[in-house]
């Protein structure tokens, strides 16, 4: 269980990474295009604009890939049961963290013991707690 949570902790860096570049590149790129546009280059405008549009458009297909990967894995570790998931959960401890610290420490906290579930399902384990 413990390489599975570490597996996950750098699956997580490596996601909000690539949608930090993907949102860096974007807006660079729309920069670029209003750039173009002040100069009086409206060709080169477009053409980043453009790139800007497949910039937004391949981080929405890698957001939709990794969501279908989490389902797989949701299915395939748990069984696609909820009631698996939070038998996996330390649940006394995440009601004391909920009541000290709040919904969204103990939704994170969630996250990184099953780093499988999507946000909703997180959502719906922690309104279960």
């Amino acid at each position: 269980m413990t390489e599975a949570r570490a597996s996950g902790a750098d699956d997580s860096r490596r996601r909000t990474g690539r949608l930090l570049g993907g949102a860096v590149a974007l807006v660079a790129v729309a920069t670029c295009a209003a750039i173009g546009w002040a100069t009086g280059e409206p060709a080169i405008g477009w053409l980043f604009l453009l790139l800007a549009l497949a910039v937004t458009l391949a981080v929405g297909a890698l957001r939709a890939r990794e969501l279908a990967q989490r389902r797989r894995r949701f299915e395939a570790e748990l069984g696609g049961s909820l009631d698996s998931a939070r038998a996996q959960l330390d649940v006394e401890s995440l009601r004391a963290l909920r009541a000290a610290r709040g919904d969204a420490v103990t939704a994170r906290a969630i996250q990184k013991q099953l780093p499988q579930l999507t946000l909703a399902q997180v959502a719906e384990l922690l309104h279960s707690l």
